[in-house]
């Protein structure tokens, strides 16, 4: 997140437009505001802004002879730290009388590798910013300071390096120009091998900073270039179309992140700052508190979901509002006031992340809250050792973070058991432990293949791990083990499979998949969609326990109760109902609930779920047809 720089001695009105442009695609990203899905891409255009500006202050100094690094180290810890520290402060203090004490460990490890500069290195280990889960994540926005930080340290390093080796200013230039591109190849390469890593990590977001670099050295190629408005212009609409067009799912970094990388630099190389949308006052209010409201506006989202603030128009406007009246008041009493001491602000900051380590180690705010509530909220921390064997995590449900072959041991036939086979997502390997211990009894042997984010489809979907396995399943197994396959679960998380309000290849998909199975004579049963909430059930029912209040059900996903009528519908025959439209059932004798995210089932509501599932007259007349076929093959 670029600091505009008090040495920049000419203000650019383009840059704060940039600046304000870039941070409201990422507001109403996070913000999940319609038509702004490719909000992300806000922090590629602060990326170039930072590249641009140091790399001015650097250059210019070098090249003058007055350039200091300590100088320029100093002005960078002046103008970010102190914002970041007040921000950790109030999320500290604040967060201490509303965060169960797991989650307030969390945030203050977060804390911590925010003021060190390290968390996108931590994140890069445990999150993928995509993910639903990275939504609870109240400083998840720190890994782009953490990157810039870092980019600060060695880029001095850089120019002067260069400035010794080539005197030459086009030689300069060309040498730089093609680093950025060699480096851009290489992180849409390393995208590929890991896109959470290339994501998070300076390696890979460097080209993005040297491409501000780039805009700075070809101003001077483009002082009487007669375009500047119309390029400008068409800078501006590139970036707007980005952040409203792009999506998610693109690898990113990637070839399509080039392109609001290189309409940024266009507006930057350009240098035309007659527009008067640049001057309205709005637009550089916005670019002026641009730091602040990035540091607070994600904060407040997270923390007001957190504390059960069901996000609507309302509750939306508000947040803005509350953001950037909280921003303004750090830029004008943290951001605007002249720090004399790199030192204090150094040691202060320092003492702060010090502080914060401790409180991530212990449990220091265990005394307000209720201890069967504190059980309840830590319950995925608490329990990842059951979450894995429920799941069969690295052995038969493979994730991102484990090879994309399953292991033998999953699809080994019993020849002295009827085998049936499991396969889907996530939402097929939570009941995998459950259904194995349940069908012992019936004689049955349960073969799984379970990958995060991949469909039970005999049409080839999803990820290359998805699309490895569900290969290896309906081309070889399938065809080479059916008359020793006696049926088959199919489960996923249904409502991830639609794309907008069009169901119809949903329908297409499980009837090929049907047909296929039935060409085998393999029996199919799909397991229906199950309830999913807004926020992370364990939380839900932690709140509940504590203040003796029953809410959970204001936060379930209508989405999920439709696709459950929608499947019924069309599927009856096959499908078995696994929604709960009654009273959530409450935890278990050792305080495990009923859910463990907002989507998966503990292990304790699997089995009550696959209770359900074998009690259901489709399961009954499935297991019918297996010990029928059984006995008609004997």
């Amino acid at each position: 997140m670029p600091i505009a720089d008090k040495s920049i001695k000419v203000f650019r009105y383009d840059i704060n437009a940039l600046r304000a442009l870039a941070i409201l695609g990422v507001l109403l990203f996070h913000y999940k505001i319609p038509h702004f899905a490719g909000g992300f891409a806000g922090v590629d255009v602060f990326f170039v802004i930072s590249g641009y500006l140091m790399s001015k202050i650097i250059i210019t100094g070098v090249n003058n002879g007055s350039f200091s690094v300590l100088d320029f180290y100093g002005k960078r810890v002046k103008r970010i730290i102190p914002a970041l520290v007040f921000v950790i402060g109030i999320i500290t203090l604040a967060g201490f009388f509303f965060y169960f004490p797991i989650d307030y460990q969390l945030n203050e490890l977060n804390a911590a590798a925010s003021l060190t500069f390290l968390s996108n290195i931590l994140y890069f280990k445990t999150t993928n910013y995509f993910a639903t889960g990275a939504d609870d994540n109240i400083l998840l926005h720190t890994w782009s300071l953490s990157v810039e930080w870092q980019f600060y340290l060695l880029y001095p390093f850089l120019i002067i390096g260069l400035n010794k080796l080539i005197k030459n200013k086009a030689a300069f230039f060309a040498l730089f120009t093609a680093v950025t591109l060699a480096i851009f190849l290489g992180a849409i390469k390393y995208t590929k091998i890991d896109a959470t890593g290339s994501f998070y990590l300076l390696p890979s977001r460097s080209w993005e900073m040297f491409f501000g670099g780039i805009a700075f050295l070809g101003e001077g190629y483009l002082k009487e270039f007669k375009y500047k408005k119309l390029f400008a212009l068409l800078g501006y609409a590139l970036i707007i179309f980005c952040l409203m067009f792009f999506r998610s799912a693109m690898p990113w970094p990637g070839k399509y992140t080039f392109v609001p990388v290189f309409a940024t630099a266009v507006v930057i190389l350009c240098n035309y700052n007659n527009f008067t949308f640049l001057k309205h006052e709005s637009i550089q209010f916005i670019g002026r508190i641009s730091y602040s409201l990035y540091l607070w506006h994600w904060p407040l989202y997270v923390s007001a979901q957190y504390l059960g603030v069901r996000m609507g128009p309302l509750s939306t406007t508000v947040l803005i509002l509350l953001s950037t009246g909280m921003a303004y008041v750090s830029y004008h009493f943290v951001e605007s006031v002249p720090f004399k001491s790199n030192l204090r602000v150094i040691s202060c900051a320092a003492a702060c992340a010090l502080l914060a380590f401790c409180f991530s180690s212990y449990n220091l705010n265990y005394i307000a809250f209720k201890p069967k509530a504190v059980v309840l909220s830590g319950y995925r921390q608490l329990r990842a050792d059951e979450r894995r064997e429920q799941y069969s995590t690295d052995v038969c449900f493979i994730t991102s973070k484990t090879a994309s072959k399953l292991n033998k041991s999953c699809l080994a036939i019993d020849a002295q058991k009827h085998n049936v086979l499991l396969i889907g997502d996530s939402h097929a390997a939570q009941y995998s432990a459950s259904l194995r211990e349940a069908l012992v009894s019936k004689n049955i042997n349960l073969l799984q293949a379970t990958a995060s984010g991949c469909y039970p489809f005999v049409r080839p979907n999803g990820l290359t791990r998805c699309k490895s396995i569900m290969e290896h399943i309906y081309k070889d197994f399938i065809v080479n083990k059916q008359n020793k396959v006696d049926g088959v679960f199919l489960s996923a998380n249904w409502i991830n499979t639609v794309t907008g309000k069009d169901s119809s290849g949903l329908i297409k998909d499980l009837n090929s998949t049907i047909d296929y199975f039935e060409k085998y004579h393999i029996k199919v049963i799909i397991i229906g969609q199950n309830e999913t909430y807004t926020m992370t059930y364990p939380l839900l029912a932690a709140r509940e326990t504590q203040y003796n209040i029953s809410i959970s059900r204001k936060y379930l996903n209508q989405n999920a109760a439709k696709m459950d009528a929608f499947l019924a519908k069309h599927f009856k025959p096959n499908y078995i109902s696994v929604y709960n439209y009654g009273a959530t059932p409450p935890s278990s004798a050792n305080y495990s609930p009923y859910m463990s995210d907002r989507n998966h089932f503990s292990k304790y509501g699997a089995d009550l779920t696959v209770k359900r599932i074998l009690a259901d007259t489709t399961t009954a007349k499935f297991l019918s047809y297996i010990n029928s076929n059984t006995a008609a093959a004997n």
